[in-house]
């Protein structure tokens, strides 16, 4: 078995991945493509039910990003709800019902 090589025309150096970084919001990987996704994980909301406005770690280029979230009791992980009713290029809402959540977002940044 070979080692696949991702050379071609994906970014700097060959690189599909242009940017990368984190921040007190999470983390956020740029694509050459234009994607970006963003995400933190395992973090505890100040209480555990209600809804979480989450900033994100970098902005979209709109608000046609796809975002949701996964949340863990310790025993079982489930999806956990989201509201359109927050939704910028910067932040959005989510409803949670479990103490321990990660969240991410799936969207364009140029």
């Amino acid at each position: 078995m070979s080692d696949v090589s991702l050379q071609g025309s994906f970014g700097q150096d060959g690189a599909p991945i242009v940017e990368s970084g984190s921040n007190a919001n999470g983390e956020y990987v740029k694509y050459a493509d234009g994607t970006m996704m963003c995400y933190k994980s395992s973090f505890a909301p100040a209480d555990a039910g209600g809804y979480y406005d989450w900033t994100l770690p970098a902005s979209f280029i709109d608000t046609s990003y796809f975002y949701s979230s996964m949340a863990t009791n310790g025993v079982n992980t489930l999806t956990v709800g989201w509201s359109n009713s927050l939704k910028t290029t910067s932040v959005c809402r989510f409803r949670y019902f479990v103490a321990l959540c990660d969240v991410y977002a799936i969207g364009r940044w140029k």
